[in-house]
């Protein structure tokens, strides 16, 4: 029999994605999201209904997706954002713990961790020093897998890009500048600080590498 993986935030960005990669590999994904359409509708803020579909599906492998993803509204709404990472997590681990026997649990957090680079290329052990609150809310997600008796992984995801991201990221808010230049709506292109680098991967071979580290990943590791 093949093996359930449930993906959170399946609706997101790179749900999809992840969802395609193991189901390429004859996997049995259920997808849990707000919005409808996914396996399983769900808010991770509502313990009930985390509840329930864990019972119902007993899957082999959680990978967390879900999460307040964009740094820069975090700045508006901190609240909401350590809310949703936080307290949302700490939900789902707490019925994975009450319903399922033994699944590993792939938590997606940020490199955003590390806030300014004191070496490159940065490792895993770099410093902490988050510096938004986005930032500061996936190291207290970091945090509070310590209190669960689990088989955890963390990934400290850099950024990722690839057909169908929305805008309020930069490589998707570049192209939507550039058309709205070409097509006549503004006269010039208005950016952040170009000075900046970031290591930016395509989607497709993250969802590959959070396959693997389900897969081969060292149990408890980051």
């Amino acid at each position: 029999m093949s093996k359930k993986v449930l993906v959170t935030g399946s609706g997101g960005f790179v749900g999809p994605y992840l969802i395609r990669e193991l189901t390429q590999s004859n996997y049995e994904v259920f997808g849990v999201d707000r919005s409808p359409g996914s396996t399983y509708q769900a808010d991770l803020l509502d313990i009930n209904s985390l509840n329930k579909f864990l019972q119902e599906t007993t899957p082999d492998y959680i990978c967390h997706l879900a999460g307040f993803s964009s740094v820069k509204d975090s700045f508006d709404k901190p609240e909401l954002c350590r809310k949703i990472n936080v307290e949302g997590t700490a939900n789902l681990l707490s019925a994975v713990q009450k319903y399922c026997p033994n699944p590993r649990v792939l938590i997606i957090s940020s490199a955003h961790v590390y806030g300014e680079p004191e070496y490159v290329p940065i490792d895993e052990l770099h410093p902490l020093n988050p510096n938004s609150p986005y930032a500061k809310s996936r190291v207290e997600q970091e945090k509070l897998v310590n209190d669960f008796d689990l088989d955890i992984i963390i990934s400290r995801s850099f950024n990722h890009t690839g057909p169908g991201q929305q805008t309020g990221f930069v490589c998707p808010d570049f192209i939507n500048e550039a058309k709205r230049l070409l097509s006549g709506e503004i006269e010039s292109i208005k950016v952040g600080n170009l000075e900046a680098k970031r290591d930016i991967s395509d989607v497709r071979d993250v969802v590959n590498a959070y396959k693997l580290l389900l897969e081969k990943g060292e149990s408890n590791s980051i």
